[in-house]
């Protein structure tokens, strides 16, 4: 089985909530996969990184993480950082939040190099077919590409360019979501976007391709869910990390 988590965003109760639940440690076949997303929002972003990094090394070559956007803001961070410290006039262009700072300042530097380390992607076979974890989703007319599987959502059909969310996180106008243009030939998991707060969210490409939406909204009110791929299967914990109950994904 392949388990496939969506954004943890620093609740770790929540983790280890659907991890129990799912009982994926009880079988040695399977593969747990978390989508990014491990930081921000939550209380406690820096055991989030302690637990995967803790799953990893239990687990070698059953637990395997991709970058998220908010995990990426703090690698980044932490470059400029670097370059300011071999050279004292460096100016550093980013400018976080006190709450930010916090999150950065209880990482560490260990748990930032952990996070720099990790891929941006994942690929891996189910049942003979190809699919591909990242983050937001893959560039429509360039799947193969990596630059902006940490953050795309709109796409301009027109002129192929990927549009941040519009005010209010509105809709921009005169665009479509990714996955409605997605040509690429693998199946893809991703998170980043809520399409439902109540259960994981299972589209088609335009050429029939699956496209598993598992991210529920932990981070802003929603819960966590850990999918099954084989079998559709979904655990889910609320963000205090109490156990809510195990459904299926939403398929259209």
């Amino acid at each position: 089985m392949h388990l496939v988590i969506g954004d943890v965003h620093g609740h770790v109760a929540s983790l280890r909530t659907v991890l129990h639940a799912s009982g994926v440690f009880y079988r040695s076949d399977t593969k747990v996969i978390l989508l990014g997303d491990y930081v921000d929002k939550g209380p406690y972003s820096w055991l989030v990184v302690s637990e995967i990094q803790k799953m990893m090394s239990d687990a070698p070559g059953r637990v395997f993480a991709v970058l998220g956007n908010h995990d990426e803001y703090y690698v980044r961070y932490a470059r400029h950082l670097r370059k300011r410290e071999q050279d004292p006039s460096y100016v550093v262009p980013m400018t976080p939040n006190e709450e930010s700072l916090d999150v950065y300042r209880t990482l560490g530097s260990g748990r930032v190099d952990f996070l720099a380390g990790l891929p941006r992607r994942y690929a891996f076979d189910v049942d003979g077919a190809r699919w591909n974890a990242v983050h937001a989703g893959l560039e429509p007319g360039d799947p193969h590409s990596d630059e902006k599987v940490l953050r795309i959502r709109y796409v301009d059909p027109a002129s192929g360019k990927s549009k941040g969310l519009g005010p209010g996180f509105s809709v921009p106008e005169g665009t479509q979501y990714w996955a409605e243009l997605y040509d690429g030939d693998v199946n893809v998991v991703y998170g980043h976007h809520v399409h439902s707060r109540e259960r994981p969210v299972e589209t088609r490409g335009q050429r029939g391709q699956r496209l598993l939406s598992v991210d529920t909204g932990c981070g802003y009110g929603g819960i966590l869910s850990a999918v099954s791929i084989e079998t559709g299967e979904v655990w889910q914990a609320n963000a205090d990390g109490d156990y809510v109950g195990k459904t299926e994904v939403a398929r259209f």
